[in-house]
């Protein structure tokens, strides 16, 4: 009996870690990474609270030690005909381990961890 109590808490701890955190993995290719900024951007509002129809699109910019970055834009489903920017901002997602990262496009260099808009 205790084994399988202890079975069925080891089973929910690591799905509670899969299904809350990205940044569990290491990733694979600049598709992955890509895919894990897109859910990132998602997951933390990082257009609007309440995102507008659109979806996020990744523009490859370089991987370099040890980070894939990524312009990460956003693309309105029905555009308007007034002058807009879709650039949400430069990332870096680490190969290791998936974290999302602010990437400085001045210095060329990594910034702030990603974190949600409440």
């Amino acid at each position: 009996m205790r084994h399988l109590i202890f079975l069925i808490c080891a089973f929910t701890f690591i799905s509670c870690l899969l299904f809350f955190s990205d940044a569990i993995a290491a990733v694979k290719s600049k598709g992955e990474a890509c895919e894990v900024l897109k859910r990132t951007a998602l997951r933390d509002h990082l257009v609007a609270k309440g995102q507008p129809s659109g979806k996020y699109v990744c523009e490859d910019y370089s991987q370099t030690d040890g980070y894939y970055v990524f312009g990460l834009h956003f693309k309105l489903d029905a555009p308007t005909n007034k002058p807009q920017s879709n650039l949400v901002g430069w990332f870096a997602v680490n190969e290791k381990d998936g974290s999302v990262y602010e990437w400085d496009m001045a210095n060329l260099t990594l910034g702030q961890a990603v974190q949600a808009v409440h």
